[in-house]
């Protein structure tokens, strides 16, 4: 069985740094909806569908702060399958943006970058990549049936780290988001 793969471009990982006094304004962040790009033809019984991903708002963001701004969103995955009974395994890789790299994806912005990162966990040790460079993709299994698809639903951990700068201005960075099965 050859592994399938669904993509979905155009995840905006968003900030917007607000005029007004000083450069401690408010930092607003958000993921837009994302739209198919690819689905590729499947050479077994199990298919695959992204469903949906949510929005990752990280709300106000103080450069002041001394600690990180953490927040979350979530995906839901789908698989069903035209057998009695398989096992499928998904795996979930988010792209390096703008970087080009993972250790930190960069949002961009008119003057500067704003660093951040993408997790698998809420302890925010392993970064969300495609596997490589220390990075982990998110993976699963369940078994499926004509009768019983099965639902994954993921959770993306956000961070943008403490102590930034950003100049006043929006600021993003898009995502391919690829799910292997």
């Amino acid at each position: 069985m050859k592994p399938q793969s669904t993509k979905i471009r155009g995840m905006n990982w968003l900030a917007h740094v607000r005029a007004g006094s000083a450069r401690s304004d408010n930092l607003i962040a958000g993921l837009f909806t994302a739209s198919l790009l690819m689905i590729a033809p499947l050479t077994h019984a199990a298919s695959c569908a992204i469903n949906s991903v949510s929005n990752l708002n990280f709300g106000s963001y103080d450069p002041f702060a001394s600690t990180a701004l953490d927040m979350a969103a979530t995906a839901s995955i789908t698989c069903t399958s035209t057998k009695n009974s398989e096992t499928v395994a998904v795996a979930i890789s988010l792209g390096t943006g703008l970087a080009g790299s993972y250790s930190p994806r960069k949002m961009q912005g008119p003057v500067d970058t704003l660093n951040y990162n993408l997790y698998v966990d809420a302890a925010h040790a392993q970064v969300l990549g495609d596997g490589t460079g220390g990075t982990s993709q998110d993976m699963g299994s369940a078994t499926i049936s004509k009768t019983n698809p099965v639902t994954f639903t993921e959770t993306i951990y956000g961070r943008i780290f403490a102590g930034q700068d950003p100049g006043v201005g929006a600021y993003s960075d898009p995502i391919v988001y690829t799910l292997n099965f």
